[in-house]
């Protein structure tokens, strides 16, 4: 089977998000009086967008949708100013990005990050490569692990898409 080209996610794939996420994360609980939680925890508490995330490391108890409404408003803040504190790309990552490059097959950057975040992390610490697209989260698309955003993408570069499971 020939690859036309390669679908990233963003955090945990190609940049390491993890202590930046935990760092604003805990500020917005250390506001409210809540205990913070180690950045491993933090493993855990991501993956479904940042209003799962909020749900997630709220105490138990403490969970109702007007507080989390109001701290997913005050994460979205701390992290805005704060995304690219600790944030890198891991290790071999630019030599992934350029041996993709050299073989002539196209890169794409699919995230449940707020797109506007996306582009920024992908524009400023990506910004070595070119990417056919770069597609955050939108209220048009649903959250990962929903196929629709990579089909999307696949059949906008007329694209067959493949799934290979490591």
């Amino acid at each position: 089977m020939a690859f036309q080209g390669v679908i990233f996610d963003l955090d945990g794939t190609l940049l390491d998000t993890l202590e930046d996420i935990a760092d604003s994360a805990n500020k917005v609980l250390a506001a409210r009086g809540f205990p913070a939680h180690p950045v491993d925890d933090y493993r855990f508490f991501v993956g479904d967008g940042v209003k799962k995330l909020v749900e997630r490391i709220l105490p138990p108890g403490q969970r109702s949708e007007s507080l989390v409404d109001q701290c997913l408003a005050e994460m979205r803040e701390e992290y805005g100013r704060n995304w690219n504190v600790k944030t890198r790309p891991y290790d071999g990552i630019p030599e992934l990005l350029a041996a993709i490059g050299e073989r002539g097959l196209k890169r794409a950057v699919l995230s449940n990050k707020p797109d506007e975040l996306t582009r920024a992390c992908v524009g400023e610490l990506l910004a070595g490569w070119t990417f056919d697209a770069v597609m955050g989260h939108s209220d048009s698309i649903p959250h990962k692990p929903s196929p629709e955003g990579a089909l999307w993408l696949a059949g906008r570069r007329r694209s067959r898409p493949a799934i290979l499971r490591g």
